[in-house]
């Protein structure tokens, strides 16, 4: 006879951060996706929490396509600590870069895209720490319905790396989403816990080509854990990636 009730069976485990993976940019560390299916070039949503290393460099955390092939498409942290995000199509270089990223401390940091928006500030949304940023030091409009690169099978995707230039992460990773075809807000990754900015669990879909990174499987670092099999390569990435400790604050 079992020991356990059905309603057992159905009760709740609580949503952990359990680890998070270091990209060490002096090693080329990164990861490689190429999607099996073409997504939404148009409207997705990028989510993560980054902490960075001090340093000058530019530091890529996502990066669709390989440069100089266009469209290509860049979510990163520049050389003066500033969160940006690029898209380079039919010769245009469109961009908006927001205010500087604390170093040594988590960042929710997320870009929410709908380029087929009539209004142009509701075409890329940008957020650190649940709070849209609408202050730039660079912007560029994008225009309507541009197709930005992303989310296509015949751009290679990287976690940590711009392609074609060698520009790498320094620093940690937790939570990746890419969430295909939607345009979210922060509440739906994150909240206020008694003043501290926390993830919660998602409880989403995540599209054609959409993908989840938790980094909790130490011998498989990129596994993508969305259930649509968008697993990443590691590229000079070892179990030792993984970080257990110190992880982004999270509601339970």
């Amino acid at each position: 006879m079992s020991l356990f009730s059905g309603a057992a069976c159905n009760v709740k485990i609580p949503f952990s951060i359990d680890a998070a993976c270091d990209f060490n940019q002096a090693d080329s560390d990164h990861m490689t996706n190429t999607p099996a299916s073409n997504g939404n070039q148009r409207v997705f949503t990028f989510s993560a929490w980054v902490k960075i290393d001090a340093d000058n460099d530019n530091r890529t955390i996502f990066h669709s396509n390989t440069w100089p092939s266009e469209p290509w498409g860049l979510i990163a942290i520049d050389d003066s600590d500033k969160f940006r995000f690029q898209v380079y199509s039919g010769g245009s270089n469109l961009r908006v870069t927001s205010d500087a990223v604390a170093e040594g401390s988590w960042q929710h940091l997320m870009v929410a895209v709908d380029t087929t928006q009539a209004s142009l500030s509701n075409r890329v949304k940008m957020y650190k720490n649940g709070s849209q940023i609408t202050s730039f030091s660079n912007e560029t409009g994008f225009a309507q319905n541009l197709d930005t690169g992303f989310n296509q099978t015949g751009h290679e995707q990287q976690l940590g790396e711009e392609a074609g230039l060698g520009r790498y992460f320094n620093g940690e990773m937790a939570q990746v989403f890419m969430i295909d075809g939607q345009q979210l807000g922060p509440s739906s990754f994150a909240e206020d816990v008694g003043g501290t900015w926390s993830a919660i669990e998602y409880t989403g879909t995540f599209g054609t080509a959409g993908f989840y990174l938790d980094f909790a499987d130490s011998s498989d670092l990129g596994n993508d854990v969305s259930g649509n099999g968008e697993h990443f390569n590691e590229v000079n990435i070892v179990s030792g990636n993984q970080i257990t400790s110190n992880l982004p604050p999270f509601k339970s």
